[in-house]
């Protein structure tokens, strides 16, 4: 499994694709690089039933803070020579494909509502390349909720190759 540490997918994929600046995670420097969204991300998403497609196996993280569905292991996290806490369920003890919480009959998320931040992740795909990172798909989050991150990040952010209008 290319990412069974969602902590390593989060930074090394999704916060390196809108970073500003550069940053260190991991002994490795990541850099700023031309973020290219879909029009397609605004179309919106559905979870089918059945499905299960975005439920792999891989660590689910919360911070400390989080609301959480059962007793977590805590464990440390450094970017930048900060070292922050997480709280995680490695599911090293599940062997199967699918996460542990997925309910493979229905295909549905058994703690959605108190589901860690990167299975929102899961919805939203980012292809990374050396020189630039592509959004090719819509997500799961509202037009509202995304216009408001595109917002937050529109400087370094670009669209079909041209500048992101809001």
């Amino acid at each position: 499994m290319p990412h069974a540490d969602s902590i390593d997918k989060i930074v090394t994929v999704y916060l390196a694709g809108v970073c500003k600046n550069p940053f260190r995670y991991k002994n490795r420097e990541y850099h700023p690089k031309p973020l290219i969204v879909s029009p397609l991300i605004f179309r919106g998403f559905s979870c089918p039933a059945n499905c299960g497609g975005c439920c792999p196996r891989f660590s689910l993280d919360y911070l400390p803070d989080e609301e959480k569905p059962y007793p977590l292991q805590a464990r440390q996290v450094e970017v930048n020579d900060h070292t922050f806490s997480v709280m995680s369920d490695v599911q090293r003890d599940h062997r199967d494909h699918f996460c542990r919480n997925l309910d493979k009959a229905t295909g549905r998320c058994m703690i959605h509502g108190k589901h860690p931040f990167s299975c929102d992740f899961e919805l939203i795909r980012f292809i990374r390349y050396e020189e630039r990172v592509i959004q090719p798909r819509s997500c799961s989050i509202g037009v509202g909720q995304c216009s408001a991150l595109m917002a937050a990040v529109a400087q370094d952010v670009r669209c079909c190759r041209r500048p992101l209008k809001l």
